[in-house]
């Protein structure tokens, strides 16, 4: 099944919601951008999180998820405000001359595990629903 058959459990596990993702996606990155340049923000972005409210993800190493042209991030419920999540983003973004706009949304999901994903929400189906939503929206960073 598709993400989007999923949607539906979307609104439930804004309440129920053990960890919250952020979804960082690249406005126009058909049009080409520096890889290397995007990991070195990364690592600098890194730098600005307390790895303690960063939920390690199973079998990375990388709190970070790269998906092509989308970065995702995912913390505890409830361990850092959005704001601060967004300003980082956008400080280091600045610092290391990364000159591509993103758009970006975040929401809360239940389980990491594929194999509970017909009864709680799970991370990947999240991923691609906070990127549907981010393009909605006109909010770029």
């Amino acid at each position: 099944m598709s993400w989007f058959e999923y949607s539906d459990m979307f609104d439930n596990a804004q309440i129920k919601g053990k960890y919250k993702c952020f979804v960082f996606d690249m406005k126009n990155s058909k049009h080409g951008y520096d890889i290397q340049q995007v990991l070195n923000f990364v690592e600098l972005f890194k730098t600005k999180i307390n790895p303690k409210v960063i939920h390690k993800l199973p079998k990375k190493d990388n709190p970070f998820l790269i998906l092509g042209d989308l970065i995702v991030l995912v913390i505890n419920k409830n361990e850092i405000s959005d704001n601060y999540i967004y300003e980082s983003f956008k400080t280091s973004k600045n610092k290391i001359g990364l000159n591509k706009e993103y758009h970006y949304f975040s929401g809360y999901y239940e389980t990491d595990n594929w194999e509970e994903g017909s009864e709680l929400y799970y991370l990947g189906y999240c991923i691609q629903e906070l990127e549907h939503r981010a393009k909605q929206r006109k909010d770029l960073l």
